[in-house]
């Protein structure tokens, strides 16, 4: 991925293209219709998953929607370029000094085991099998910091292309 910046000029339009009978537009990150009473769109995309507690937004809350403006994607590309730069030196760090002790954690952050790492640890080779301890953690690890790291590279590439695609919609 390239290091360079992917900044657009967006036009805004000042006569809205937008279903104002309804007050919705389109979030410029999720595509959902989703409701613009005030001109921007509405906190969406969270959680409630305990009581008392909520997940974060969709970054594309508070932004106008896509049907006026685009203002929204340069950051959100931004910060999963950096995202991905951070993530990838944490992943480099961890192949080459893995830590001394790797704990597992239930779905409720509580620690259910700790492991020492084994003497001669490699992590140039991926077991074909392990048991539950350190490998079996440490390449739990690995492969979902590189899952995470795919993941965001196939959003910037999908963001991106929505960017170099924007137009305003016709009033």
């Amino acid at each position: 991925m390239s290091t360079q910046s992917w900044h657009k000029v967006c036009v805004e339009r000042k006569d809205s293209p937008m279903d104002t009978t309804t007050l919705r537009g389109t979030c410029q990150i999720c595509l959902r219709n989703i409701g613009t009473k005030t001109g921007r769109v509405a906190y969406h995309g969270y959680k409630r998953p305990h009581r008392g507690w909520q997940t974060g937004s969709c970054f594309g809350a508070m932004y106008r929607p896509l049907e006026v403006a685009c203002d929204a994607l340069n950051p959100a590309i931004d910060g999963l370029a950096s995202h991905i730069i951070r993530t990838t030196k944490h992943l480099e760090e961890l192949e080459a000094n893995p830590p001394a002790t790797l704990s597992r954690r239930d779905a409720y952050g509580r620690v259910s085991g700790t492991y020492e790492r084994p003497e001669g640890f490699d992590t140039s080779r991926k077991p074909a099998s392990y048991r539950v301890g350190y490998e079996s953690e440490y390449w739990h690890i690995i492969t979902s910091i590189l899952g995470e790291v795919r993941a965001c590279a196939a959003d910037v590439a999908v963001l991106e292309e929505r960017l170099a695609n924007w137009r305003a919609k016709a009033a």
